[in-house]
């Protein structure tokens, strides 16, 4: 198969990382990645039915300083949030999180900015928890989980609560939602309670709408370092 004619559709021809895609509606998707000087660059693309063209309807460069280890999801309706490492348009270094409003051909508008942390955010992952409310883990010192409001309006974040679930490691995260109110890390950590206590974990939390966290457990399901590039379903 051809795209556009061709073997593959080149999206930018200086450089591509930290991907992260979602689908907004049928045929319309949301890309945010790390591009030229590692900025933080998202897109929109038209994709027709048949999978053979491909069509970029809008780009912006939401961070011109920097921007790496994004993580997106579509949030409700035209809504997407981004969670990544950047400056965020503020100067500072740090965990963000932003809210872009994607309308149905495709065009981007950045509706709202927050910091949630200070500082080194890697491996960051978002998840949903309700339609105003989600929850992100991200690698700091340690693994942490915080979770935010978006308001109605859509134009500001409101922080509920933070966690931090692993003291000491907290790289290569994953987070799914699961059922009711549950949710699942699969991380690279430590648990100093155990002999040689690094290895490959997962934790579970309940989040309540209102963005209350629990952690519930934890498990050590293999040892050593090395457990990297986790991905739960």
């Amino acid at each position: 198969m051809k795209l556009n004619g061709n073997d593959d559709f080149n999206f930018d021809s200086k450089r591509g990382v930290f991907n992260s895609v979602v689908q907004l509606t049928s045929d319309i998707f949301v890309l945010a990645y790390s591009g030229r000087s590692s900025d933080g660059y998202i897109k929109t693309f038209k994709i027709d039915a048949d999978g053979k063209a491909v069509t970029e309807n809008d780009s912006d460069e939401h961070d011109n300083k920097h921007g790496e280890h994004h993580s997106l999801i579509k949030l409700h309706d035209n809504t997407v949030i981004l969670a990544y490492y950047g400056e965020g348009g503020t100067g500072s270094k740090g965990g963000y999180v932003k809210a872009f409003d994607i309308t149905t051909d495709g065009a981007i508008t950045e509706t709202a900015v927050k910091r949630f942390t200070a500082g080194t955010s890697n491996y960051n992952k978002v998840v949903k928890v309700d339609n105003n409310t989600v929850a992100i883990v991200s690698t700091r010192s340690g693994a942490w989980i915080e979770t935010l409001d978006l308001a109605a309006d859509g134009k500001s974040f409101t922080e509920v609560q933070e966690k931090q679930f692993d003291t000491s490691r907290g790289l290569h995260l994953d987070l799914i939602a699961g059922e009711s109110g549950k949710f699942i890390a699969a991380y690279e950590g430590y648990d100093k309670g155990i002999t040689n206590g690094n290895g490959g974990m997962i934790s579970t939390f309940s989040i309540t709408n209102l963005g209350e966290i629990t952690h519930e457990a934890k498990l050590k399901h293999t040892t050593y370092y090395n457990t990297h590039w986790n991905s739960l379903v």
